[in-house]
């Protein structure tokens, strides 16, 4: 590999790492735009010392996979009876499974498979809403509900905690996004599922939200 081509690989996969970061963030994950570069670009380090060395084993390639797998198992955990951060998990995996592909030439399949990535986390964000379990279809008074919070940067962490923390078979999360409202003022909006027979418990989560130092916390139902 020449450094010509050093330069275009390493350029592509930051290109990479950005755009796939920035898809995480505008969706409201922890996971952003510093956290998909720094592992599209070790992918990268690992892998281009094979190709320099003009070796044919594929084992660093392997152990990658090893490596990223253990690094994802991080930013998965359970809340009540919901787990989360899986989605997020897949994604930085195939990260870096892209990096593997642009480090060895493939830019074209690389580029694709990025296309492809992006399409179904936005796509499948959409449809896995519209899909419920047999039990919840059963339930004829589900109803979906928004929690929306106004808090400092800082205390984004904290709000989190204690959505997470309050999740459980009466309250499912479907949704979480965090978008800025100046640079360090955020909106947190929850959209979750649940019944007209829990709404004491979705106003005590509000309630709890409130206690946490924010600007304001309340709740809605989604009417229709």
């Amino acid at each position: 590999m020449s450094i010509q081509e050093f330069i275009i690989r390493i350029f592509i996969i930051i290109v990479v790492g950005i755009v796939i970061g920035i898809e995480r963030q505008i969706t409201g994950h922890n996971i952003g735009v510093k956290t998909t570069i720094l592992i599209a670009l070790g992918t990268f380090a690992f892998v281009s010392v094979e190709v320099l060395f003009k070796s044919d084993d594929l084992r660093m390639a392997a152990n990658i996979i090893t490596g990223i797998g253990f690094l994802c198992s991080g930013v998965i955990f359970k809340n009540g009876l919901t787990v989360n951060g899986i989605n997020t998990s897949a994604t930085l995996w195939s990260t870096s499974a892209i990096s593997v592909l642009i480090s060895y030439g493939f830019i074209i399949q690389g580029v694709i498979a990025t296309v492809v990535l992006i399409s179904f986390n936005l796509i499948l964000a959409y449809v896995s809403g519209l899909i419920k379990p047999i039990s919840k279809l059963a339930d004829i008074d589900d109803k979906t509900y928004y929690i929306e919070t106004v808090c400092l940067k800082n205390n984004i962490s904290n709000v989190k905690k204690v959505i997470f923390k309050n999740l459980s078979d009466k309250i499912s999360l479907v949704e979480l996004q965090v978008n800025s409202i100046t640079s360090d003022k955020y909106r947190i909006k929850a959209k979750i599922n649940s019944s007209d027979k829990y709404i004491d418990e979705i106003d005590k989560i509000t309630n709890k939200i409130l206690n946490t130092d924010v600007f304001s916390a309340k709740w809605e139902k989604l009417e229709g």
